[in-house]
């Protein structure tokens, strides 16, 4: 080899895994899960199309390793907030919190997570596969609700999980559509309280 020229250093398939991943969340965020094209999502990363189908068995396959890694970042971030927590209104405050830290800091993630899910009521071949990782998010708060309410029954505490979720995903929403973090915050802070009642409460 020629003295001055240096030689490519090799990109490894994890690491073209996670730029077509970043990329796709681009695309995503910015035309919908429609037009992201396998081509669209490489142009974006900077890689050419054979990478795509070399790292994935097409374009469903990308999108449940995106979602997958949603889940998994969601679930670290659950599991570091709440490990110090003494009860479950402890907890539903600390991962209100953070969530709603993470719609500010990151809506283009967010609003893929929600891309995604539509995405999934439309196509059958992946809609299987997403909710399997949507199930997964749900078994670990859940399971974190068991360790602090240990004599509610599965149905009361699957009761909380979804009113927990479906409380922050709406907000969340909103937010994205409106634009109005004031009147979102003291949403979520009524949100927050109304949650932790509950727990006083069990639902019937």
């Amino acid at each position: 080899m020629p003295q001055g020229r240096r030689q490519k250093a090799a990109v490894s398939r994890q690491e073209k895994i996670e730029r077509l991943q970043t990329a796709a969340i681009t695309v995503i965020a910015r035309h919908g899960v429609t037009e992201a094209s396998t081509r669209a999502i490489a142009a974006e990363a900077g890689l050419n199309l054979a990478t795509v189908h070399y790292a994935f068995d097409g374009k469903d396959d990308l999108l449940t390793s995106l979602l997958e890694r949603i889940v998994s970042d969601n679930g670290n971030l659950i599991t570091k907030v709440t490990r110090d927590c003494e009860s479950a209104q402890e907890a539903i405050a600390k991962m209100a919190q953070a969530y709603w830290e993470h719609v500010i800091e990151q809506p283009d993630l967010l609003r893929v997570n929600f891309e995604l899910a539509l995405y999934a009521l439309t196509n059958t071949k992946y809609s299987e596969r997403s909710k399997l990782q949507f199930s997964t998010h749900y078994a670990l708060v859940e399971e974190l609700f068991r360790g602090f309410l240990p004599l509610w029954s599965k149905q009361q505490r699957t009761t909380l999980t979804v009113a927990c979720i479906s409380a922050m995903d709406g907000l969340a929403l909103q937010f994205l559509v409106m634009q109005n973090k004031a009147v979102c915050e003291q949403a979520l802070a009524l949100n927050v309280r109304a949650l932790q009642l509950l727990c006083e409460n069990p639902p019937v």
